[in-house]
């Protein structure tokens, strides 16, 4: 009986140990690894696949940006129209990743009257170090007809 007993407590005492070990192990791989270079966590996975809905004048649009040097960001962007729109323009949020969340940095904005495209091609006080992205949208009107689109681009570590 007491040989019983020996055999169940060292059987709970195992099970306590390896219990313990995998609250420290889950511990230590919860860890956030930094890139190099960065400041802080990378941003959580996005899925950048964009669905494209049937527009009948929206035809293009795209949006990135990258790091110019000396503090400095570069935010580029297109809004491309199948037929001479009255208005074709670009909207661009440029965001940066705080370890958290995405806070607003600046917006940029390009437009033109009868035109089939428009380009956005601008710099920003960015800080190396961080990730940014940017969250554009994409505007066609042509008589009363008004297409938008929103895209979203990789986030990407400035350095």
């Amino acid at each position: 009986m007491k040989k019983n007993v020996c055999v169940t407590k060292l059987h709970v005492l195992c099970l306590l140990v390896f219990v313990l070990s995998l609250g420290f192990a889950g511990a230590a791989s919860a860890d956030p690894v930094k890139e190099e270079g960065a400041l802080t966590t990378k941003p959580p996975t996005e899925d950048t696949v964009q669905v494209k809905a049937a527009y009948k004048y929206l035809s293009a649009y795209t949006s990135d940006v990258s790091y110019s040097s000396g503090g400095k960001g570069s935010v580029i962007g297109n809004t491309g129209a199948s037929v001479t729109a009255d208005f074709i323009g670009i909207d661009a949020a440029i965001q940066r990743w705080t370890g958290e969340e995405w806070v607003a940095v600046t917006s940029k904005t390009s437009s033109k009257n009868t035109s089939k495209t428009v380009s956005l091609n601008e710099t920003f006080a960015a800080s190396a170090g961080y990730y940014y992205r940017v969250v554009s949208t994409h505007t066609v009107r042509v008589g009363s007809d008004i297409e938008k689109a929103t895209y979203t681009s990789p986030s990407r570590l400035l350095k």
